[in-house]
């Protein structure tokens, strides 16, 4: 992470019933930083402390961990986590100390906050990982046409090309409705960076968060070329045969990565011009809380851009949108309209995402943009 990030971050750890919200500063104690090469400004692993409540958040192959109950995503998060570690750079022994001091104190409080855990942590082996991150990576940075194994997705395909996809359509809206001169984003869920990519153009800083780490990681490496460039991804084709893809992308110095909940965000009250997010609001735990994260950060006329396909995450999601027999567009939009004034929108634009060469998964998303009104 840039250090440059501690200016603009804040503890997310709830405090009786509240957001810390306490300033974060570099620990050089238990495990101090390590920065990449002579570069002090660049820190791939380290720890950050709350300067207000004292809780620690680790710097993880240049991705800091920002979440409420830190310690409950490294207890059941470290082994796969770890691995991952391993596999691309190493994790020095201070830090495995640290974490694990962090797990014990964890597991000695019955009331330590539970963190949410990525549905990635639950049940998923290492090689069953690269084959997910791998379906990420060509679904935002693949070419789809080439992508085509047999006839069959060529065709597929062939449909799809003379449609608006949905980022497209984000981005897009972004640019028509954007009125502030060099706007700061932020892009939640925003997975392994595909749409930030895009969005950067319109932003004199842009913020990727999601809840994977492992996707953030890949983010950093294709985006920002950090900790090291990563030009290539594999695709997955069948059976046991992947094909090394190159990702043509120059370096973005003005955008930066970060692990956290999209429901509780580690950022100060109205920091962001603009603020989307791809495909989230239906499978968070509370939409509610989302929102609401929304409308706290976004700052009076920020532009919000959402879209989703409404495939309900949970059934506490499709509580909060099976309201009166009403389509879930249009509860979305009644959730909205006390902060928000609608600038566009449109409904059913085709997102593909391949999964191998004789398995794809076509979603259909609504893409709305929104202004947030003066108080």
């Amino acid at each position: 992470m840039e250090r440059s990030l501690l200016n603009k971050i804040i503890c997310p750890t709830i405090v009786n019933g509240s957001r810390c919200g306490g300033r974060l500063f570099l620990h050089e104690d238990e495990v101090g930083p390590l920065f990449h090469g002579e570069n002090q400004e660049e820190i791939i692993e380290g720890a950050l402390c709350c300067s207000k409540c004292g809780m620690f958040y680790p710097v993880l192959l240049g991705v800091p961990v920002l979440l409420d109950g830190i310690r409950s995503f490294l207890r059941y998060g470290i082994k796969l986590i770890a691995g991952f570690i391993e596999t691309h750079g190493k994790m020095r022994s201070s830090m495995r100390k640290f974490i694990n001091n962090e797990i014990l104190r964890a597991m000695k409080h019955k009331d330590e906050p539970v963190a949410p855990i990525s549905t990635e942590y639950k049940g998923m082996t290492a090689d069953g990982m690269a084959k997910y991150i791998a379906v990420y990576l060509d679904t935002h940075f693949g070419d789809r046409e080439k992508s085509a194994g047999n006839h069959i997705t060529r065709q597929i395909n062939g449909i799809l090309r003379s449609e608006k996809d949905p980022p497209g359509a984000m981005v897009e809206m972004a640019g028509n409705h954007l009125e502030t001169q060099d706007p700061v984003g932020l892009d939640l869920g925003c997975s392994v960076g595909g749409l930030t990519y895009r969005l950067a153009p319109l932003c004199r800083e842009i913020i990727g968060v999601d809840l994977s780490f492992e996707k953030i990681f890949y983010a950093r490496g294709i985006l920002k070329h950090l900790p090291e460039r990563i030009s290539t991804y594999p695709r997955y084709h069948e059976g046991s045969y992947f094909e090394e893809i190159p990702i043509p992308i120059e370096k973005l110095d003005h955008a930066e990565f970060l692990v956290a909940s999209a429901e509780n965000l580690p950022f100060e009250d109205s920091s962001f011009d603009l603020l989307t997010s791809a495909n989230l609001v239906d499978i968070v735990n509370d939409p509610l809380k989302l929102i609401a994260e929304k409308e706290r950060l976004l700052r009076e006329e920020g532009l919000c851009v959402i879209s989703t396909p409404f495939l309900y995450n949970s059934a506490t999601v499709v509580n909060h949108f099976a309201v009166n027999k009403k389509q879930p567009v249009q509860v979305l939009k009644d959730l909205l309209a006390p902060t928000f004034e609608f600038l566009e929108e449109i409904d059913n634009l085709p997102w593909l995402m391949r999964h191998a060469d004789r398995k794809y998964e076509l979603l259909y998303d609504f893409v709305l943009a929104a202004r947030k009104k003066i108080t």
